[in-house]
């Protein structure tokens, strides 16, 4: 990892006309070296911008290669505020910055990412500028770098990164081993879960910060639907604290899961057409504890089964964990799942309250599922009786 550069021991009142370095730096290819060789200093001119500065902004391959092989070279050169380099760096092709980023130590370290300013109220860095430039590949470049962001650059490229859609370049900077501002994380959140950039959800919860409305069922039915099994587990553990995805148990009991369940059973020798003989099979041949049984029951209530494999769901099932059942029925409510809803509601009337079956209730209504909402009334009926006697 680059550290903060050491002074750099050449003078910027070492001062070169700057028409030279232009000139220089404009030169067909095959003069760059005899141009470099008659030159006395390469390291400063006149306003700052340096050969090695002007040979990235330029785009200028080779000279930038000759320049980083020159021993006469200090990367580092400063004026009072900036590096020589700083503004070439947000502006430069992202090919000469990778080259010097990936250059081998030399008498002064790179200063492409410094911090010139320690304190909080210093001038943006190069990664700051970059980011409020929207030059996202130069972020990128400096991020691959391993540079050790400072909290404030942090905080200043992850807003504007968020802000901008720009979800790889805010998954890169989450996976560094930082402290994050979590009223910053839930915001992202917030913007992440509207644009299902998943990774980005999935870093987020990782460390430990939630949403109070997050989406959780629309989020988790599309990743279901896109068979994104990857994403479902981490959306899955905000409903079941220790469920458990087995993809082939879930591929199972969907209505339209095939691909995997089929995978299985050739590779097992097994050849079973009936959907419901397949949960079978799966259920007697391994015994799947409550945690794996937890989220193949949540996956079939966001997902679709048949009535069949979900009876054969609950009959299996032996957690008495509410809250799977509770998030079950909601979720089944929203999605309409007239399947499970029926078995569901007749197994674990117990389990919900009064409170609760007025919540699916009101979901079902609110989306339009009559059928549901009437099976959860019935419900409700029953539950009255219940707490009159």
């Amino acid at each position: 990892m680059m550290t903060d550069p050491s002074p750099c021991p050449v003078s910027p009142r070492k001062l070169v006309k700057e028409r030279y370095n232009n000139t220089l730096c404009l030169q067909e290819t095959d003069k760059t070296t005899e141009g470099l060789q008659a030159r006395k200093v390469i390291n400063a001119s006149r306003i700052e911008w340096t050969l090695l500065s002007l040979g990235r902004l330029h785009n200028h391959v080779t000279l930038v290669q000759r320049l980083l092989h020159d021993p006469r070279l200090h990367l580092n050169v400063q004026s009072p505020e900036l590096t020589s380099c700083h503004l070439a760096d947000v502006y430069v092709h992202t090919g000469c910055l990778r080259l010097v980023l990936s250059a081998p130590p030399l008498e002064c370290q790179l200063d492409s990412p410094v911090n010139t300013a320690a304190n909080a109220d210093g001038p943006e860095t190069t990664f700051m500028m970059a980011a409020s430039l929207n030059r996202w590949e130069t972020v990128e470049a400096l991020l691959d770098s391993h540079w050790d962001l400072q909290e404030r650059e942090i905080t200043h490229t992850l807003d504007n990164a968020f802000h901008q859609n720009q979800w790889n370049i805010v998954l890169k900077i989450l996976k560094k081993n930082h402290e994050f501002d979590h009223d910053q994380l839930r915001e992202i959140l917030q913007a992440a879960s509207k644009e299902e950039s998943c990774d980005v959800i999935s870093e987020i919860l990782k460390k430990g910060v939630r949403l109070k409305n997050m989406p959780v069922g629309d989020m988790l039915f599309n990743r279901v639907r896109c068979r994104d099994w990857r994403n479902v587990a981490p959306l899955l553990s905000l409903l079941s604290s220790e469920a458990l995805l087995d993809t082939t148990l879930c591929e199972a009991v969907l209505k339209d899961g095939t691909e995997i369940t089929d995978q299985f059973l050739e590779e097992e020798n097994v050849y079973i057409s009936e959907r419901e003989k397949i949960v079978e099979y799966l259920l007697n041949r391994n015994s799947y504890n409550a945690n794996t049984l937890n989220a193949a029951l949540l996956i079939a209530a966001v997902g679709g089964t048949s009535e069949a494999v979900a009876r054969l769901l609950l009959k299996h099932h032996r957690c008495r964990d509410r809250s799977v059942f509770i998030n079950t029925l909601l979720l089944a409510s929203k999605h309409n799942n007239l399947e499970l809803l029926p078995d569901l509601l007749a197994c674990h009337i117990e389990d919900y309250t009064y409170k609760i079956l007025s919540q699916a209730r009101h979901i079902a209504a609110e989306n339009r599922h009559l059928d549901a909402a009437k099976l959860i009334y019935r419900a409700l009926e029953i539950k009255t009786k219940e707490i009159l006697t």
